[in-house]
């Protein structure tokens, strides 16, 4: 591709600590077309598992720095106008994403921001596959939920980090991503661009492989995940009072449901051994049990059913009853509990 000839991509990987898991990543990343560096933004380096090759860049950085302030960093020291971002357990299906970026791009100057789906890689252990299947389901990622599936191109209302390309012109006239927030910030930066009537585009080729998490890190993923869904309304009500602009597609209106479930199931069950036992109060908690049952045969695939629903049942309960207590100020600091299976 002619158009290709003069431009090259930088990608750009936040980490903890470098493992295995980072350096299977990395060999992908080597594999991708008209690549100019790999930034790895790290903050404890293994010497004796460093890939040494001269297309990679470890930036040490001090402890705790956030995901926002890697990317930003390694943004600004990039050379090249375009630059991918990725997690240390995701990489590309597809070496050519800087054609694929291209031609998008080229197609609609309005667009600031690609992304594509995230999905599971194969031969994985049990409960990752589970976890993997988990995320596909409405009940856990949403209308967004289109991420981990691959379907039509379109434009859309939010992307994820672990598998994005963006001009740096276009990242840096957005501010880079909000260093004062510890997680969530690709959400923040993606409302940052649809509130200034710019678009975010999702490509059905810009497919990435993202490592499904372990039970135990997926519980406390979605733990944080009902965390942020009460203070994302928290502030969207804030907004709401101070008469801010508000942009179709910033805030995600099914947040309001996190919490209602276990605010019902809690004055349900206040309700019945306290005014009046009856059981017609429990009835739409089975309404909802038969639509989890039916959400975990569409989503099992080759799975165990059983094992599918139980999970996903308890995942749920689990999220909602998180975000009512972030509500009111019960949770647990996030920062030292949020992890990917590389930094865990």
């Amino acid at each position: 591709m002619n158009y290709l000839m003069d431009q090259q991509i930088s990608v750009i990987v936040p980490c903890i600590k470098n493992s295995e898991l980072l350096n299977k990543s990395i060999i992908e990343y080597l594999k991708i077309k008209n690549l100019k560096k790999v930034f790895i933004v790290i903050e404890n380096i293994n010497e004796n598992t460093k890939i040494l090759n001269e297309k990679i860049e470890y930036i040490k950085v001090e402890k705790n720095s956030n995901m926002s302030f890697k990317r930003n960093l390694a943004a600004r020291r990039a050379e090249t106008e375009y630059l991918a971002f990725y997690d240390s357990d995701s990489y590309p299906q597809n070496p050519n994403i800087l054609e694929i970026a291209i031609k998008v791009f080229e197609n609609d100057k309005n667009i600031y921001a690609l992304g594509g789906p995230d999905i599971s890689p194969d031969n994985q252990t049990l409960f990752k596959r589970i976890t993997g299947k988990l995320n596909k389901s409405f009940f856990i990622s949403g209308f967004r939920n289109y991420r981990k599936n691959i379907s039509k191109s379109k434009y859309v209302k939010e992307l994820c980090s672990c598998n994005l390309v963006v001009k740096k012109s276009k990242y840096f006239e957005m501010n880079g991503m909000d260093e004062n927030i510890y997680s969530a910030e690709d959400t923040d930066f993606f409302s940052r661009i649809l509130k200034k009537g710019y678009s975010l585009f999702y490509s059905s080729e810009l497919v990435a492989y993202h490592l499904d998490r372990n039970l135990k890190l997926y519980m406390i993923q979605r733990y944080v995940r009902g965390i942020l869904t009460a203070e994302s309304t928290i502030n969207f009500i804030k907004k709401i009072f101070k008469n801010d602009k508000l942009v179709k597609g910033e805030y995600r209106y099914e947040y309001l449901l996190t919490p209602i479930l276990s605010l019902y199931i809690l004055s349900s069950l206040t309700f019945y051994f306290f005014l009046f036992s009856n059981f017609l109060i429990f009835f739409p908690i089975l309404i909802f049990s038969v639509l989890i049952i039916l959400e975990a045969l569409r989503i099992r695939e080759n799975e165990n059913f059983f094992i599918v629903f139980l999970t996903l049942y308890f995942i749920i309960l689990m999220q909602s009853f998180a975000s009512l207590f972030a509500f009111t100020g019960l949770k647990f600091d996030i920062k030292k509990i949020y992890r990917n299976e590389n930094d865990a």
